[in-house]
């Protein structure tokens, strides 16, 4: 159900400003929001009414690593992750290759490097758009490995990094690195020094060091709570100084499944609502049945809560997009689409550094729209202006049951 012309009108009443959930519509020209209006459509334009549904900024993951079937190990595969996310209220993502051998690190580079060229010379029916690539590794701590292969952590360096330079010039964003291993906090400062967001993650570090690691560059805390040292009262460890200084933005998994909801009210408290925000983590397996699946060569159970294990039974990612957090927030902690529309779309794009064009339903900003039904299921997907999801129109015949 694309529109017919480029000019059209998205209409309900629950529209999420920044500010107001207002009953009214929304002009939509060439890709681009005109303006959000109280009050009926204009009759001479198309218009698609989605009564009492919510209408949000299109939501932005920037920590996944893959879903439905598909991860960035090619560029088809990637862009088949795209298409999937957009069927699920994503319009924007960082795709995240996880710490892997270094040639396949390196592959996986490009084909994220080529599926973001297909998107810009293709177009319309590409997905969620590629924003940048976020590394998650492989300068992270072995004691705090979580599901990351030990034998593929690697100490930091810069010649390493700039390997992956040369694979993805100018798209790769950020980078989590754990500041006390050897050399961590010289590559932070040089990481900054070249324009990365550094994210600190998969670490052991003391409240000190992670204190060091925030004055040499770090400002995103990789996950929080998972994967990094917890806060005890005669140690407050990394969560501690994360929840603490204002100079880091924290995000999170809400799938209640990694953190405790609770857990996520305390982080929300501690940060403000400007310095937290919502990540999938998802991987491969997001979207498909339980069974037994592969994630970075190794294999893992997906039980029929959605939770994901190695053999080991440490948990392996997530299987839950962020429809599922934004719904955490709104359903379990009893806080406004509005805050959660902040979560899920404001803050990440301000992490991304693309707030002028992203990340909330106002004048000038791209036609990114994410509709949400009664129950929190995407109903209505709009990328740059474009459908990507709507009741007749879906990507679920992307989506792979069963793993070669």
């Amino acid at each position: 159900m694309n529109p017919i012309s480029s000019k059209f009108t998205l209409s309900g009443s629950r529209i999420v400003t920044p500010d107001a959930i207002i009953s009214g519509h929304i002009l939509i020209d060439t890709g681009k929001i005109v303006s959000v209006n109280s009050g009926p459509a204009p009759r001479e334009l198309e218009n698609i009414d989605v009564g009492d549904h919510l209408i949000l900024p299109g939501f932005i993951d920037l920590h996944i690593h893959g879903t439905g079937g598909w991860d960035t190990s090619t560029q088809q595969s990637t862009l088949n992750m795209a298409r999937i996310l957009a069927d699920n209220g994503v319009t924007a993502f960082y795709p995240t290759p996880a710490t892997s051998e270094i040639n396949f690190f390196l592959a996986s580079l490009r084909a994220i490097r080529q599926a973001a060229e297909a998107q810009r010379t293709q177009g319309e029916e590409t997905g969620a758009e590629i924003i940048g690539i976020h590394l998650e590794g492989p300068f992270l701590n072995k004691e705090r490995k979580g599901a990351m292969p030990e034998e593929y952590l690697l100490l930091p360096s810069l010649e390493v990094l700039e390997r992956f330079e040369e694979e993805a010039p100018g798209l790769i964003r950020r980078i989590t690195i754990a500041p006390e291993l050897p050399g961590g906090l010289e590559l932070i400062g040089e990481l900054r020094r070249r324009g990365y967001v550094v994210a600190g993650g998969h670490t052991a570090a003391s409240a000190d060091m992670m204190r060091q690691g925030i004055d040499a560059g770090i400002t995103v805390a990789n996950h929080l709570y998972n994967a990094m040292t917890g806060l005890h009262h005669r140690e407050p460890g990394a969560l501690g100084v994360y929840l603490t200084d204002d100079r880091v933005v924290c995000e999170i998994i809400a799938d209640a499944i990694h953190v405790h909801p609770l857990a996520i009210e305390i982080a929300l408290r501690c940060k403000g609502q400007d310095n937290l925000y919502l990540i999938s983590d998802a991987i491969i397996a997001s979207g498909l049945p339980a069974g037994d699946y592969e994630f970075l060569h190794r294999k893992i159970n997906v039980d029929q809560r959605g939770v994901s294990r190695q053999e080991d039974g440490t948990i392996a990612g997530s299987t839950c997009l962020l429809p599922v957090g934004f719904q955490t927030i709104v359903e379990t902690l009893g806080h406004s689409p509005i805050l959660a529309a902040r979560l899920a779309a404001t803050n990440p794009a301000r992490v991304a550094g693309v707030l002028d064009r992203k990340g909330s339903l106002e004048a000038g900003k791209d036609a990114d729209i994410t509709v949400l039904d009664g129950d929190y299921r995407v109903s209505h997907c709009c990328v740059r202006g474009v459908w990507h999801k709507t009741p007749g129109k879906s990507a679920q015949h992307l989506i792979r049951t069963t793993l070669d």
